[in-house]
């Protein structure tokens, strides 16, 4: 006679989660224009947010088939040095835009100090669509910050619903500088 083969042991049940277990995956902390958001080793506040066709970053005029948005922030360290590695806006459906690379984003892995916040400009170039809804600014440290420990950290910043550019609007970029008074400015 044929004899099936026994049936495999029962699975176990997946364990529960210990308490003050590490989560390894980034996890982002999201605040509103003007808010200071603290992320992992770096600190960030969004000042204003600006749209136009064509960008000055002083080398000249760049357009675009698209949309430049302009983030003006402030970005410190917290307890040391931190050094911002992408800045890039995720749109209503999920699509991230990464700053350009068309233009001097100098606040783009550059270190900062801590708790000494530098204002200074992030250009992003979008196609007009990603307009049509809400728009999170992210802030993500290097990964050198980042080990199993500590995922990278992420510092988002709700910008809202921003309005698009009227025809030939020209934005421009500001340049970096510290900020009077610090964070309590």
């Amino acid at each position: 006679p044929c004899s099936l083969p026994p049936p495999p042991p029962p699975r176990a049940a997946a364990a529960a989660p210990r308490r003050g277990a590490v989560h390894t995956s980034p996890t982002p902390a999201l605040r509103a224009v003007g808010e200071v958001v603290t992320a992992g080793p770096v600190r960030v506040r969004v000042d204003d947010v600006r749209t136009g066709t064509t960008l000055d970053d002083g080398s000249g005029p760049l357009t675009t088939d698209g949309v430049w948005v302009v983030v003006d922030l402030a970005v410190s360290g917290t307890t040391g040095e931190a050094s911002v590695e992408v800045v890039e806006l995720r749109d209503a459906v999920g699509r991230d835009h990464e700053a350009s690379h068309r233009v001097s984003n100098q606040v783009l892995s550059t270190f900062a100090d801590p708790d000494v916040p530098e204002a200074g400009t992030v250009a992003v170039e979008v196609p007009a669509r990603a307009l049509e809804g809400d728009l999170v600014l992210r802030v993500l440290t290097e990964h050198q910050d980042a080990d199993l420990d500590r995922p990278q950290a992420i510092a988002e910043v709700d910008l809202g619903r921003v309005a698009p550019p009227a025809a030939g609007d020209s934005v421009e970029t500001v340049r970096p500088a510290l900020v009077p008074g610090g964070w309590d400015a």
